[in-house]
């Protein structure tokens, strides 16, 4: 075990200068959710190089439908056979409007650098590693929900991925997130001259107003650890027209799955009443949601001793409540995850931003990046190779699942 520790370890050092190659690339292409075209093909021309199998787009399923999806940007990387443990990386890549301000980039160099070490492991111990290119984490594409719910991802013992932040932590405190498709809310009203007849219109922007104000009174309502935030989308074309159309988009966040229903309906109720006060039509259609992963502290555990491994202190791991949301939460409430942040830049700094962008492409970085891809690595290593790290994650993860 430690031969096969101490050629990880090498192989991922020795990789280094090509993976800041291909993260900087990433960073500089910036494209957004399920138009990661260049991004995505060369991720997986790297993977089929290092002797992967690699099928190149991906079908997906709706969740809430079982409608079809096209996923041109996906992708499914394997290595090994069917004939021992069964574990996972999955990759991000695509970029915000403002760039690389969440790190996607590193995400993805990070994985293709700790799968590509692996190859040795799979030499020598009977099993399988999977590598799923998912696209449109941020939003507005399918995603890791599509692919799970089409059977991709397969039976996984575990699944790991890493996260640029301003600190180390492998057990974060994500909520469950739901939002309406497409634009948002919608709301219809008529159109008239707001000063010569303002009594023939219906304005839809009073309605997006209404919806507003209710939601800022059922703040006050709802269980610590949820989160209620929207941005009106469309509030008309100018003072003297009375608005016809109007839109808002919501996200609804909560610790607790069945809080998340609970708001979802309470924001229901105030998207009718604010129709009814306001004379207008609403047209919306909540998205499946993206729910919070089960907890696998035997999981956690082992990545940060395989952290520390990797030159990481112990006294860096910061226990936090992040309040993220992410549709890996889905993937871990299927299969053990882990969703390992690695730090890239100092404690407090404002994530999507200008200077967690240019962290993304910095020296400090490519130096967490490095260390979270050891990090990833050892530890599907180990569960591969001993049956006991395996169990205990399976037992915490399905008494949490049970929980």
């Amino acid at each position: 075990m430690e031969d096969l520790t101490q050629k990880i370890l090498e192989s991922v050092d020795e990789q280094r200068g090509r993976m800041k190659e291909i993260a900087d690339k990433i960073w500089e292409l910036a494209e957004l959710g399920g138009k990661e075209f260049e991004s995505s093909a060369m991720l997986m021309d790297e993977l089929e190089r290092g002797g992967f199998a690699v099928e190149r787009g991906l079908v997906g399923k709706s969740p809430g439908t079982g409608a079809a999806c096209d996923m041109p940007t996906a992708f499914k990387a394997t290595l090994g056979d069917d004939g021992g443990p069964s574990v996972g990386i999955m990759l991000e890549y695509d970029a915000l409007p403002n760039g690389h301000s969440c790190g996607h980039n590193l995400i993805a160099a990070a994985g293709l650098s700790a799968a590509l070490a692996l190859r040795s492991v799979f030499d020598k111990i009977p099993g399988r590693l999977v590598v799923m290119g998912t696209p449109a984490e941020e939003g507005g594409a399918p995603g890791k929900t599509e692919i799970l719910h089409a059977g991709h991802f397969g039976n996984l013992d575990a699944v790991i991925m890493a996260h640029p932040s301003d600190r180390w932590n492998t057990g974060s405190r994500f909520l469950s997130i739901v939002q309406p498709k497409g634009g948002g809310i919608v709301f219809r009203g008529a159109p008239s001259h707001a000063s010569s007849e303002p009594e023939r219109g219906r304005s839809a922007l009073d309605a997006v107003l209404v919806f507003c104000n209710g939601i800022e009174f059922l703040r006050e309502h709802v269980r610590d650890g949820s989160r209620l935030h929207y941005v009106i989308t469309n509030g008309g074309e100018a003072p003297n027209i009375v608005p016809d159309f109007a839109s808002v988009n919501i996200y609804v966040r909560s610790e607790y799955p069945d809080e998340l229903e609970r708001i979802k309906k309470r924001v229901d109720d105030i998207i009718r009443g604010a129709s009814l006060i306001t004379d207008t039509t609403y047209e919306y259609e909540w998205d499946f949601p993206w729910y919070s992963p089960i907890k696998a502290p035997a999981f956690y555990a082992l990545v940060e001793e395989c952290a520390g491994i990797a030159g990481v202190a112990r006294d860096e791991f910061i226990d936090y409540d992040s309040f993220g949301s992410t549709d890996a939460g889905n993937v871990g409430l299927e299969f053990p995850l882990v969703h390992l942040d690695f730090r890239i830049a100092p404690l407090g700094t404002n994530w999507h931003s200008g200077d967690s962008a240019e962290a993304s492409r910095s020296e400090e970085g490519v130096c967490g990046m490095i260390k979270a891809s050891k990090a990833m690595a050892l530890s599907l290593y180990r569960i591969v190779a001993d049956p006991g790290v395996r169990e205990k994650i399976k037992k915490d993860f399905v008494s949490g699942k049970n929980g």
